[in-house]
């Protein structure tokens, strides 16, 4: 009795909505910054970048691993439209008094242009122009290169660095709130956890395109 009364509770209420998304939420803001982080290679040079991109792609996993974030991305977005839409229409609500920050009322705004710079950003990248060299006798995609030839576009660049500023917002807002839908409350905590991570990849990911823009390569 008391299992099924607490079942149509967590299921009849926005809980279980909240804990997809803060999951979802979690796994992505996760993977941004392993891509960051995997991304300052370029720092070190050519060899190093490429031969990290070669063994990352030829791995088998990571098909696996892509298909995994496919499907991470598309239940966070669903389900955070769900929840966006039952908040909408839940008018004079406690959670429609404090959702009353620019921030949270263009989430959806952020989450289209986020969405469109991913599918860009793979155009661009991953399915962009295929470049080949040689590593001790060994052929491999030259990433590097393209990463170079793309991030001498000031217009390419402005969007880049465009797109990364939404991302700060959404990903320490997000952040925040998946902490306090999985149970976390202590404010202060959770703040500075959003703001420092989001700091991180934000300004990790912003220093590439600047390096390669700014003429930085080979010196």
């Amino acid at each position: 009795m008391i299992y099924k009364h607490m079942k149509s509770i967590f299921i009849q209420s926005t809980v279980w909505r909240k804990v997809f998304v803060g999951l979802t939420g979690l796994g992505l803001a996760f993977f941004v910054l392993i891509h960051m982080l995997g991304n300052l290679l370029l720092f070190i040079g050519e060899e190093s970048y490429n031969m990290y991109s070669h063994r990352l792609i030829s791995n088998p996993l990571t098909l696996l691993l892509e298909m995994g974030l496919i499907v991470i991305f598309s239940i966070h977005i669903l389900w955070a439209l769900a929840l966006a839409v039952y908040n909408r229409n839940k008018k004079g609500s406690s959670a429609e008094k404090d959702s009353n920050s620019l921030i949270h009322k263009t989430l959806w705004i952020q989450g289209i242009i986020i969405l469109t710079f991913v599918v860009l950003h793979l155009i661009t990248f991953k399915f962009g122009t295929y470049y080949t060299t040689i590593y001790n006798g060994q052929e491999v995609r030259d990433l590097f290169r393209l990463v170079n030839e793309v991030f001498q576009k000031p217009l390419y660049v402005a969007w880049y660095l465009f797109s990364l500023l939404i991302l700060f917002f959404h990903l320490n807002h997000g952040l925040q709130a998946s902490l306090r839908s999985l149970g976390f409350y202590h404010q202060p905590f959770i703040q500075k956890t959003g703001l420092i991570y989001s700091l991180i990849v934000t300004i990790g990911f912003m220093a590439q395109p600047l390096y390669f823009l700014g003429g930085f390569v080979g010196i």
